[in-house]
C-alpha cells in the first residue's frame, strides 16, 4: 500500500470536502494542489529510500562464503551481525526521521561487517560533536558516504586506509567524510549513492541543503550540509 511504504511522517493528507456544483473554489484548488506536492514528494522520497538498500549485503555474503571452512568462528560473528544490521536497515527504512545518534549507531554495526572484511587494512576514525547528536535526521544519509569512502576511496588501494568521519551541529548539521584513497577522477560523475542522497536532500530540504565533494591524490572528502527542519511539501 502505497501510504505504508512512504513512513509515518507522511499519512494521506485528509480528503478534500466535495464542492457543490462541478467547479471546485480557488482555496479548494490550492489545498488539492498542496496535497498533491505533498503526496508526490512523500513517495519520491520513499523511492530514493528504497533505492538505497545496502549494497554490503553481497559483501557480507562473500565474506561469510571465504571464512566458512577457514575460520568458523569469523564466519559465525558475520552472519551474526549481518542480522543485526539487516534488522536495523528495515527498521531504519520503514522510517521517515530519526536521530544523528541513531545513524551513527547503525553505522557503527555497518562498518564492524567491513572490518571482518577488510581487517587491519581499514581504520576508521570517529569525531562527533555532542550537540549534533540529538539532531533529527532522515535514515540512511551517513551510510552512503561511508559506504562511497570504502568502495572508491580506500578500495581502490591494496594497503586499504583510513575513513574519517566528522559530524558537527549547530545553526546547521555538518557531516563529513574523508578517506585516504586517490581522490575523484577529473571527470567525476556521482553514482547511485550520492546521486540518490543530493535528490533526497534537495527533495526534502530544497537549496538549503548540499552535498559538496573534493580532494586530491591523497584522498577524497564529501560533505554534507543539513538545515533544521525537513519541509513537507
Amino acid at each position: 500500500h502505497a501510504d505504508a511504504a512512504v513512513g509515518p511522517a507522511f499519512r494521506r493528507l485528509p480528503s478534500l470536502p466535495a464542492p457543490k456544483g462541478n467547479a471546485m473554489t480557488a482555496p479548494q484548488e490550492q489545498f488539492a494542489e498542496a496535497v498533491r506536492r505533498s503526496q508526490a514528494a512523500a513517495a519520491h522520497v520513499s523511492v530514493l529510500q528504497a533505492r538505497m538498500s545496502p549494497h554490503f549485503l553481497f559483501n557480507a555474503l562473500n565474506t561469510v562464503a571465504s571464512l566458512v571452512r577457514s575460520d568458523p568462528p569469523a564466519a559465525e560473528r558475520v552472519v551474526e551481525n549481518l542480522s543485526d544490521v539487516l534488522r536495523q536497515t528495515l527498521r531504519r527504512s520503514a522510517a521517515s526521521m530519526g536521530t544523528v545518534d541513531e545513524e551513527i549507531a547503525y553505522v557503527r554495526n555497518y562498518l564492524t561487517l567491513e572490518q571482518e572484511r577488510w581487517g587491519k587494512r581499514l581504520v576508521v576514525e570517529w569525531d562527533v560533536d555532542d550537540r549534533a547528536r540529538s539532531w533529527p535526521l532522515p535514515p540512511l544519509m551517513l551510510q552512503p558516504l561511508v559506504e562511497n569512502a570504502l568502495t572508491h576511496g580506500i578500495g581502490a588501494r591494496l594497503a586499504g586506509g583510513t575513513v574519517r568521519i566528522t559530524v558537527r551541529g549547530g545553526d546547521a548539521l555538518i557531516i563529513q567524510v574523508e578517506d585516504s584513497g586517490p581522490g575523484f577522477p577529473a571527470r567525476w560523475q556521482p553514482g547511485t549513492g550520492l546521486g540518490n542522497l543530493r535528490e533526497r536532500l534537495q527533495t526534502l530540504y530544497g537549496e538549503r541543503a548540499r552535498l559538496e565533494v573534493d580532494g586530491d591524490s591523497r584522498g577524497a572528502r564529501v560533505t554534507v550540509t543539513v538545515p533544521p527542519g525537513a519541509r513537507q511539501e
